[in-house]
């Protein structure tokens, strides 16, 4: 029996430590990413690396596009701010292996899904791209290291959108998305 704990669990966590952080100008928090990186490594140490990377992901994925739709008030208006700010972002990323491209090619099909459950059409076709995208970004031999970039630029941006919806950070270490109606 696992103790550790569930994807979506350590996904949330992640994104609440980002928003404080975001929420009271805190410097870089590199607790957050040894925490990331621990949870990487022992996936790979177990086996489970490429999978346990693209579900966290994709869950990281749902949670930015929660936050992104709630700011932006609509689907089609998130998808807009997404045109914009993926061309952004793929432009500024100038490394060998910028994490920004696969980052907006899962958003873009996590948004697209418009909050599809994994059982629908729309919902594997959504986990499907994702999965592809995510092995797509990894590098033989350097699965940690793309795994964490990749994951951290979702809780980067879904840190930063929460700490701009809920600002006060008592309210985002309470905060869980609500159930879908």
């Amino acid at each position: 029996m696992s103790t550790a704990p569930p994807l979506g669990d350590i996904a949330l966590q992640l994104i609440r430590q980002a928003a404080t952080d975001a929420a009271t100008e805190a410097p870089p928090n590199w607790d957050l990413y040894r925490e990331l990186t621990d949870h990487l490594q022992r996936w790979q140490d177990g086996g489970k690396l490429v999978e346990n990377a693209a579900l966290l992901v994709e869950w990281l994925a749902v949670e930015l596009s929660a936050a992104l739709v709630t700011q932006c008030g609509s689907w089609e208006r998130a998808g807009m701010w997404l045109t914009g700010y993926g061309d952004e972002v793929c432009r500024a990323q100038q490394h060998e292996h910028p994490a920004g491209p696969a980052a907006v090619a899962i958003i873009s099909s996590t948004l697209d899904a418009r909050g599809a459950e994994t059982t629908e059409p729309a919902g594997l076709l959504r986990v499907t791209a994702t999965a592809a995208a995510v092995l797509g970004y990894l590098r033989s031999g350097k699965e940690v290291e793309d795994g964490r970039e990749l994951a951290l630029t979702f809780i980067l941006w879904a840190g930063s959108l929460l700490a701009q919806l809920l600002q006060d950070p008592a309210v985002i270490a309470d905060y869980r998305r609500p159930a879908p109606r």
